[in-house]
């Protein structure tokens, strides 16, 4: 580990430490990508290749990252487990974790980089730093740097990540505290939506219900669904943005001009505005801006397609829709069409409408959640 810093290249560290700062201090930016541009200033000082800030979500145990930089997207997804690997090791232990070769032999005995346990290599990495983020003494999270040279990181290199991890902490806990508000103004802003609108009163229960019995019978874990239980209760919180007015219009928008279709977006960045961390919350924002995206990639409001919708989306669609057609709405009269469509009338309408649906979970709310319904003559 070499030591020697020269003067031009300390005042440059320092500077760093406080653009970092400055950075954090830009409330204007989302804290995801605060931390984004800090990786991004870091990576004018310290010689490394890849970086990268991990969040511990403390309900789950699980830690992802909320900024990466040149980390391919399998990698900058992946969840880790708290003592696995160097950065679960150093959320466990609250050690700094700091590999110099990691092309040596490694002794069994001894953790090492998650990566190469995942038997990926990167020919131009070869050093490895993990230090963790504190708050009142306890790691909730760490910054990783990895490096294409052996023994990169120096002293000072690594005594200017650890106070950008000084920097940092305190901001995660003050995202903890808007997050809690944002799980408020979540609960409120359905409250008013289903008080204004009666047609909405149970919609977002019954999707919620629906899409958990899908989730389950094809095998997600229990974090996996107690995620997507919030996600489905939240699915059209961007409708607190659409005019009153429009909601109960009972005029028949055609599909091009229709101003409802704007809620998905609307509810995205609404709950980035009120905390949510892009890496945690990843399966609500997913399903809050992607569940009218169809299989076929006729939907909205990106147009993806096919197994580029995330799982949660394509479940919280079809539960979505199977409870929309069964429920009153106000445009249907303009359209011609009953107030509401009885199960059957549904699940053959869902059928026409099969290519916007992923068939394999179609399949399975036909044949294990539909068959409830029936016997609950919900």
């Amino acid at each position: 580990m070499n030591g020697k810093i020269s003067k031009k290249r300390l005042e440059k560290l320092i500077e760093v430490d406080l653009e970092i700062s400055r950075i954090l201090n830009n409330l204007k930016e989302p804290f995801a990508d605060r931390c984004s541009l800090i990786l991004k200033k870091l990576d004018k000082v310290i010689p490394y290749k890849q970086s990268g800030i991990f969040l511990l979500d403390e309900d789950t145990d699980e830690i992802s990252a909320i900024a990466t930089r040149n980390y391919d997207k399998e990698t900058a997804e992946l969840i880790y487990s708290t003592g696995k690997g160097f950065i679960g090791r150093a959320v466990e232990t609250g050690e700094t974790l700091y590999a110099p070769d990691l092309h040596k032999k490694w002794d069994k005995s001894k953790v090492k980089p998650i990566f190469l346990d995942r038997g990926v290599t990167y020919e131009k990495a070869n050093s490895s730093l993990v230090i963790p983020i504190k708050t009142r003494g306890k790691p909730v999270g760490v910054l990783e740097v990895i490096s294409e040279k052996k023994d990169a990181f120096s002293n000072i290199d690594i005594e200017v990540m650890k106070i950008a991890t000084y920097q940092i902490a305190p901001w995660i806990e003050i995202m903890k505290l808007i997050k809690n508000r944002h799980l408020e103004f979540g609960k409120d802003t359905y409250t008013y939506l289903e008080s204004q609108h009666p047609y909405l009163k149970g919609h977002a229960k019954r999707v919620t219900k629906r899409s958990c019995e899908i989730a389950e019978v094809i095998g997600l874990n229990k974090i996996f669904i107690k995620k997507l239980n919030l996600a489905g209760q939240w699915h059209d919180i961007g409708k607190v943005k659409i005019r009153d007015d429009t909601l109960d219009s009972e005029e028949a928008f055609t599909p091009e001009e229709n101003p409802v279709k704007a809620h998905s977006e609307k509810g995205y960045h609404l709950m980035l505005e009120y905390g949510a961390n892009p890496a945690q919350d990843r399966i609500l924002l997913n399903v809050i801006r992607l569940h009218h995206e169809h299989y076929d990639g006729s939907g909205y409001p990106l147009g993806l397609k096919g197994e580029n919708i995330p799982l949660e989306a394509r479940i919280v669609f079809i539960a979505d829709v199977a409870d929309a057609l069964t429920s009153k709405r106000p445009y249907r009269k303009a359209r011609g069409e009953p107030e509401k469509y009885t199960l059957k009338e549904s699940v053959e309408i869902m059928k026409k409408m099969e290519p916007q649906f992923d068939s394999r979970l179609l399949d399975v709310y036909f044949k294990e959640v539909y068959p409830k319904l029936l016997d609950k003559k919900v």
